[in-house]
């Protein structure tokens, strides 16, 4: 299986290629909310305020992945380095949901349009891991699929 001889349905150009590509919204929102829970950690150590330190887990780990790298700028980095990421950031982006959906204790419209908020991130989430599941399982596809998966051209 693979290239662009791979078996298709109904059309002759097709490609059975697995990609290291992720969910473009759970890595953009997951970066989004690892800045979060650094500004939270920061600002809960300058103002010796109460933290939740479950925020340092997800911190740590990224740095422990990324930092390694900014010691040799001038190593091609290809985006399969950075798979080993993908836990910490789902991490950050869990709590950061978690913050944004609200507590028991929130009032009654902050929480539900917190849930709410939540629930669309969720859905579109797995509406986009669907796009992408083809080529992260290695099905054949046609080739402009693969095409619409490529978003940058620096993607390929």
């Amino acid at each position: 299986m693979g290239g662009q001889n791979a078996p298709c349905f109904g059309t002759d150009h097709c490609i059975g290629t697995i990609t290291s590509i992720p969910n473009p919204l759970i890595w953009y929102l997951g970066v989004a909310a690892a800045v979060y829970l650094l500004v939270r950690f920061v600002r809960g150590l300058v103002l010796r305020s109460p933290m939740p330190w479950s925020y340092a887990i997800p911190l740590v780990g990224l740095a422990a992945t990324y930092l390694p790298w900014l010691a040799f700028p001038e190593r091609t980095i290809f985006q399969f380095y950075t798979v080993v990421m993908a836990p910490f950031l789902i991490l950050a982006l869990a709590l950061a949901l978690r913050d944004i959906a609200g507590k028991r204790t929130d009032a009654r419209h902050r929480r539900q349009s917190g849930q709410r908020t939540v629930m669309v991130i969720l859905v579109l989430i797995v509406l986009l891991s669907a796009f992408f599941y083809p080529l992260w399982i290695g099905l054949p596809v046609p080739w402009w699929f693969w095409q619409a998966h490529n978003w940058m051209i620096t993607w390929i």
